[in-house]
């Protein structure tokens, strides 16, 4: 759980510094392809994660307060 939040949170930080931090008159498609390479893979990130996580978080409730997310 706290491995999938914190790639959350370092990808949240990524694209914000991306967007936020660019220097005045740096177009997007100036921008180095390593930069771009980030920004992809953060949000692809932001993408898959979350029902992954949630996932995780019900099976961990299953095993740990019995309850039935998982069971037919």
């Amino acid at each position: 759980i706290f491995l999938i939040s914190s790639s959350l949170l370092g990808a949240i930080n990524f694209i914000t510094t991306i967007i936020q931090l660019r220097a005045k008159g740096l177009t997007w498609m100036r921008l180095p392809f390593f930069v771009w390479a980030q920004f992809v893979t953060a949000f692809l990130l932001l993408l898959a994660f979350p029902p992954l996580e949630a996932a995780i978080v019900m099976q961990l409730m299953d095993r740990v307060a019995h309850t039935s997310f998982f069971l037919p």
